[in-house]
């Protein structure tokens, strides 16, 4: 726990700093804090912290903590250090400045492993290895993700890590197909590489942790990234069992957008199988969906699914419908601004 009287200076300089002065909630959180005498509790406030300044101009905060910093390091407070360098990293993390962040989650992890603080320090891994793989330093990524598993005692979190490091691989296979434009020769090789065979190890562990936990969340993010790696190495059979699973994980929730996305999924994975009248009559199916919910660049995607597959039958007119249905939404609807109400 934060020891009360730096916390104190610390709150006197954030409160007295301009930026700040008006944070009500910020004094609540470290107060909080103050009281806490749980990791994970401790962990969680931190990242609220961290939520709250990074709205703010980093440079404040840094200058703030700098003189915590000064307290603590004549005091060779490790624990006090690392609470602060993770605040600040997060913080980063938050404004996705991916380089800051990596180089202040390292100088974190330094006093961190001082302390042994494995629940801190599981958490700290798992964000640099979600930050390398935005500056594309793939190997690093993985690298990081799994130290985060290594160290990580909650079966739960573990399973999450083993889905997100999953989801990650898949993501980069599919952009590396775009890039190669793979041909199916190719796929059989991919299929059988080392590295998708522990990719689908890893999503697999994190379906029994989800199933065991009885988390459905966790359960349908594995089932459907386990069906994109299918999907993307050509088994589609597999695939469609997978994305057949998660549906009916979908329908049973009633989550009318995952259900919608499934639908497509499926519509995809028929379309790949040669089933042409399937595929359309699935992708009709989600848009029974869709019409319930205001996300037009997900209809955007849907009607360009719809347009391949009438294109691969050769009805051009159709085609051409729903090609302009996309690009309409497309026109009408900006990605940088917030959606039209």
């Amino acid at each position: 726990m934060l020891p009360k009287i730096k916390l104190t200076v610390f709150l006197f300089f954030l409160s007295s700093s301009f930026v700040f002065s008006q944070n009500n909630k910020l004094d609540s959180l470290f107060y909080t804090l103050d009281k806490s005498s749980d990791n994970t509790s401790e962990i969680e406030i931190l990242k609220q912290i961290a939520t709250e300044i990074s709205s703010s101009a980093i440079d404040s905060i840094e200058l703030i903590a700098g003189n915590i910093f000064k307290f603590s390091e004549k005091d060779n407070d490790n624990l006090l250090l690392s609470k602060l360098h993770f605040t600040i990293a997060y913080t980063y993390f938050l404004k996705k400045d991916w380089v800051m962040a990596i180089k202040k989650f390292l100088s974190a992890q330094s006093y961190i492993k001082k302390n042994e603080n494995l629940e801190l320090e599981s958490e700290l891994l798992e964000y640099m290895g979600y930050a390398y793989s935005k500056i594309g330093l793939r190997n690093k990524a993985i690298f990081f993700y799994e130290s985060s598993i290594e160290i990580e005692k909650d079966s739960l979190k573990m399973g999450l890590r083993y889905q997100k490091l999953g989801f990650f691989i898949a993501m980069d296979l599919l952009e590396k197909l775009k890039v190669r434009e793979v041909l199916d020769t190719d796929l059989s090789i991919i299929n059988n590489s080392q590295e998708i065979k522990n990719t689908l190890n890893f999503l697999k562990t994190a379906l029994a942790i989800g199933i065991n936990n009885k988390n459905q969340q966790l359960i349908k993010s594995s089932y459907n990234t386990i069906a994109i790696i299918h999907l993307l190495t050509g088994n589609n059979d597999k695939a469609w069992d997978y994305f057949q699973q998660s549906l009916q994980l979908n329908i049973k929730r009633k989550d009318t957008r995952d259900i919608a996305n499934s639908y497509g999924n499926l519509a995809e994975t028929a379309f790949r199988m040669g089933k042409h009248d399937k595929s359309i009559a699935l992708w009709q199916k989600s848009f029974d969906y869709l019409k319930n919910i205001d996300d037009p660049f997900m209809k955007a995607d849907h009607y360009k699914g719809l347009a391949r597959v009438y294109y691969a039958k050769k009805d051009f007119t159709k085609t051409l419908f729903y090609i302009e249905k996309s690009i309409e939404i497309e026109q009408n609807y900006s990605l940088d601004e917030p959606l039209a109400k």
